[in-house]
């Protein structure tokens, strides 16, 4: 068995490469210890999932169409492609997204390629020997080969940097292994909540990013576990802006639920905005997420009708329905925070529910489930 760690790029990039790796190695990996917001991944590097890197190459290759002036991309394909329609979805700048596919490609022909023991490339001078960072087009130290990180993989990256008050051509660039790892980890290990709200001379479009990690350390078991619960999850929702308490709480508690683990799990959110072609990114967020999953699953288990109620929160369809985002964040504080009177959250709930006489059984079940959180001293364990 062998150890990694991931190069330093960032918590946001050097996540994405943690989960591409995951993605690309499977049950290889024995375990994942969080340093900082570096990655040590230990596990056998010798075999990687050719199949899922044979599938990334065909998708990519049909997806892009080359003549001899540019370069496009074939939309029915990318719609079709579980994987490439999400890092779509998660791109804000649409025009890079040929130049952005056509990288992917070259690095997962990398990938290909260059089968060695991944050990043999991540080790503690992998970013210096591979001359990543920012590199203006100027520096002779700059690799021609290397790829420019876009934003949904590092959220201050990008082109363009400002340095001494002037905007300088100095990109963020990563070596192709690292490109390939965080794209992949963008479409395995992130949640992506994409809400656009369409306004009288534009179209707001909101990107929230959230991926689960190991508050510590993680087996590989409990790793894909993770991405068992990630994988393909993205949400579009229309006409309607969500807090980021109301997104964590939305993403954790549709489709299948996680249960506890045995060592802490955190989550790690970022959000990308795009308003009349302006574009700004938020400071990431950690947080310890043990609690509010034990909390998500026994309410569901109490009350089946809840993610239900949280889908009549985020429907803006009518004005009666405009109080629902700010009850869904109260309620959202409440679970992760205990922050929020309980009380005023139940009440809120039970007179929206009246009022908009929505089927949703008895808000009793809820109340009381609620309720249990405030007297049990077992689910604040995490905080």
């Amino acid at each position: 068995m062998n150890c990694i760690i991931t190069p330093g790029h960032g918590i946001i990039t050097d996540s994405l490469i943690m989960h591409g790796i995951i993605k690309v190695y499977g049950n290889k990996i024995s375990r994942v210890i969080r340093v900082g917001e570096k990655f040590v991944i230990c596990g056998d590097f010798n075999t990687p999932n050719t199949s899922f890197i044979e599938l990334m190459k065909e998708e990519l290759e049909l997806a892009i169409n080359k003549t001899d002036d540019k370069t496009e991309i074939n939309k029915d394909i990318v719609s079709s492609s579980e994987y490439l329609s999400k890092i779509r979805d998660a791109n804000i700048n649409k025009s890079v997204l040929p130049i952005w596919f056509n990288s992917f490609l070259d690095s997962i022909n990398v990938l290909e390629e260059k089968k060695e023991d991944l050990s043999k490339i991540y080790d503690f001078k992998h970013k210096e020997e591979n001359k990543e960072g920012r590199k203006s087009t100027k520096n002779k130290r700059r690799s021609t080969k290397n790829k420019t990180v876009y934003l949904p993989l590092g959220y201050i990256y990008g082109k363009y940097w400002v340095n001494n008050k002037k905007v300088e051509d100095v990109s963020y660039q990563v070596c192709n292994h690292c490109f390939a790892f965080s794209n992949i980890g963008l479409q395995s290990g992130v949640i992506l909540i994409n809400t656009i709200v369409k306004k009288e001379n534009t179209t707001d479009e909101t990107k929230t990013f959230i991926s689960l990690i190991p508050d510590s350390e993680i087996s590989g078991t409990d790793a894909l576990l993770l991405q068992r619960f990630t994988e393909g999850k993205t949400i579009t929702i229309y006409d309607t802006e969500m807090t980021i308490p109301a997104s964590l709480l939305y993403s954790l508690s549709i489709g299948e639920t996680l249960y506890s683990f045995n060592t802490n799990i955190s989550v790690l959110v970022w959000r990308l905005k795009l308003s009349n072609q302006f574009q700004r990114a938020l400071q990431p967020l950690i947080l310890n997420i043990n609690t509010i999953l034990d909390k998500i699953a026994l309410i569901k288990a109490t009350y089946p009708y809840f993610t239900k109620l949280l889908e009549y929160f985020i429907s803006n369809k009518d004005e009666s329905n405009k109080d629902g985002m700010v009850i869904m964040t109260e309620l959202a504080r409440y679970l992760i925070y205990s922050t929020e009177d309980v009380y005023k959250v139940i009440r809120d709930i039970s007179m929206f529910v009246s009022k908009n006489n929505l089927d949703v059984g008895s808000v009793k079940d809820l109340a009381e489930v609620l309720l249990s959180f405030q007297y049990s001293k077992e689910f604040y364990r995490g905080q």
